[in-house]
């Protein structure tokens, strides 16, 4: 396939970050899109996003390529996202705008699929020593199929259609997802506020958002119930090759640990920023509020310490406290810890949580029976992820088959 440097049917233009100050800039009605706005997986057409600006915004059609990919503090943003402007619209630096000389020359549509197909190879172009970031000339100068324009609008119609189908199923399957985690939490809360029982004596817990408990149930705020800390600090000059693991947020994942990804630091840690078996670990300060108190129970003791940003509940509660954790409970406490800063589970908000404590014996009989459901659960719900994961396989290698010309789109589109 003879290929041409992108310079000779596209222009490339990067975007701008205005400043606070600029008050008049911001609250108007054009969107203003960052690389999180962005699909991961596919192109995505952006028409609206959380911020709005009053500057004119960029033409309709246009072609968004994410520029910078941070490789020291998130991977939120990797070079080769792409997506089509449904709307008018500016970005920030994050971004870069791709648009057409002529569009009857070349479908901006094949290019984004083209770009999607060589993610990889984009990403292996990025320089820059703080982070990875690709530059305007040599963005210009990367190599493009040249297709005649009516083979580029068969293949974009080809993908259009086959891709959608695949987006629709995916859909369908995040949506059980969607249900499925609604399903789990309903179950968790239901037992750590009515207990197993159905039959059992219920009185008024005294508080609004935790209704009746059963009679001989107490209800306690969770300073009196355990202890709590934050972890250890450490800084870049800390970390080494071998040393004492750290758990971050990334290492807790649907409430267990995830040590494919930990960093170590020099072997001197406090006793204290140890984890021991029975603590729950928490996620308690992070740039996303929804990541804010998700936590993994420490089944087994391990020599793990935990980072700045998480912190561990360790009590008598053990198992029943991460369910807590859990359950709709802590979703009612949630719009407390954000700041103007960070969002953040402080020690004195985490500390005022009123919370049902049962006995000893029915915490232990609530978490076994909590264990064996959610165990069923979680079952299911990676079936389906593993599921989707084969789907955005399969939509990567179409997409990579349709625009090398590994398809014969005559036969396809007859």
């Amino acid at each position: 396939m003879k290929t041409v440097q992108l310079r000779r049917f596209f222009n490339v233009k990067g975007g701008t970050t205005p400043s606070t100050s600029e008050s008049s800039y911001w609250g108007g009605s054009i969107p203003w899109v960052t690389p999180a706005d962005l699909s991961t997986d596919g192109i995505d057409y952006v028409s609206d996003s959380n911020s709005k600006v009053t500057i004119k915004g960029l033409k309709e059609n246009n072609l968004l390529l994410s520029e910078k990919g941070w490789v020291v503090f998130s991977n939120r943003a990797p070079i080769g996202k792409v997506a089509i402007c449904g709307t008018p619209l500016c970005t920030n630096q994050g971004c870069k705008l791709i648009y057409p000389n002529n569009e009857k020359q070349y479908n901006t549509k094949y290019l984004a699929y083209w770009l999607i197909s060589n993610k990889a190879k984009l990403n292996l172009l990025g320089s820059g020593t703080t982070f990875n970031e690709i530059s305007t000339s040599t963005l210009l100068s990367f190599r493009i199929p040249l297709v005649d324009i009516h083979q580029q609008n068969k293949i974009v119609d080809l993908l259009d259609r086959r891709v959608k189908n695949i987006d629709d199923v995916i859909k369908e399957k995040t949506i059980q997802l969607e249900k499925l985690s609604e399903y789990r939490q309903s179950l968790i809360t239901q037992a750590v506020t009515k207990g197993l029982d159905p039959k059992a004596e219920m009185k008024d817990s005294g508080v609004e958002w935790i209704g009746k408990i059963p009679a001989h149930w107490n209800i306690a705020a969770i300073k009196h119930c355990g202890q709590y800390t934050n972890g250890l600090t450490y800084s870049p000059q800390d970390l080494v090759a071998d040393g004492t693991p750290v758990l971050r947020s990334t290492n807790v994942q649907n409430g267990q640990l995830d040590i494919n990804d930990l960093v170590f630091v020099r072997s001197e840690v406090a006793v204290d920023s140890m984890l021991k078996a029975g603590d729950v670990l928490i996620c308690s300060r992070n740039g996303s509020a929804k990541l804010i108190g998700k936590c993994a129970y420490i089944s087994e003791e391990d020599k793990f310490a935990f980072g700045a940003f998480m912190m561990v509940f360790r009590s008598k509660l053990k198992k029943f406290g991460f369910y807590i954790l859990n359950s709709a409970l802590f979703s009612y406490y949630k719009p407390q810890f954000g700041t103007s800063t960070i969002n953040q589970l402080t020690g004195k908000s985490f500390g005022e949580m009123l919370i049902p404590i049962p006995p000893d014996s029915e915490m232990t009989e609530i978490a076994i029976h909590l264990d064996n459901k959610i165990a069923q659960i979680l079952k299911t719900e990676n079936s389906i992820k593993n599921a989707i994961e084969l789907l955005l396989k399969y939509r990567t290698s179409l997409i990579s088959a349709a625009v090398t010309g590994k398809i014969d789109i005559s036969e396809v589109n007859q």
